[in-house]
């Protein structure tokens, strides 16, 4: 799928993301500075998807994102609709790719919420995120920021 670009507030630059649907999940790749709207944007579109109560994982890549901007309150609203999306889903897994440590904050801060239900983990690498996703072990404490695994 090509990257969709999306029109920036006035002094900032363009931020592109990529869906690519896979066999049983979605890997989006961000690259150069996203938002928090462009985040909720991204979820409305898999959650509105057809094949979205038939996902296993969705893969957040933001391995080249090089800077994020978002707000607490509009985290918390963000992990709030994911909330009520996962009850149609509960076999869901979210799996995040991040060295960017305000891409990491920002994780961590929708983590802390406590209201999405989804198993949800940050990594340094994809091939590990991978492999949580298809249930490959836990997360290694060397590789990845955080787990977080939220009880269904």
């Amino acid at each position: 799928m090509v990257p969709k670009p999306r029109r920036p507030p006035t002094g900032q630059s363009v931020m592109s993301y990529t869906l690519n649907w896979e066999a049983d999940g979605v890997w989006v790749r961000y690259g150069g500075q996203s938002s928090i709207d462009e985040i909720a944007e991204v979820a409305k579109a898999i959650q509105g998807s057809a094949r979205f109560d038939n996902l296993r994982f969705v893969l957040h890549d933001f391995s080249e994102c090089n800077g994020i901007s978002y707000a607490l309150d509009l985290v918390e609203e963000l992990a709030a609709v994911d909330c009520v999306a996962c009850r149609s889903n509960p076999k869901l897994r979210v799996a995040v790719v991040a060295d960017n440590p305000a891409v990491t904050a920002l994780v961590e801060d929708y983590m802390s919420t406590g209201l999405n239900p989804a198993p949800m983990a940050i990594f340094h690498h994809i091939d590990e995120a991978r492999a949580w996703l298809h249930g490959e072990g836990r997360p290694k404490a060397d590789s990845a920021t955080a787990a977080v695994p939220h009880p269904f």
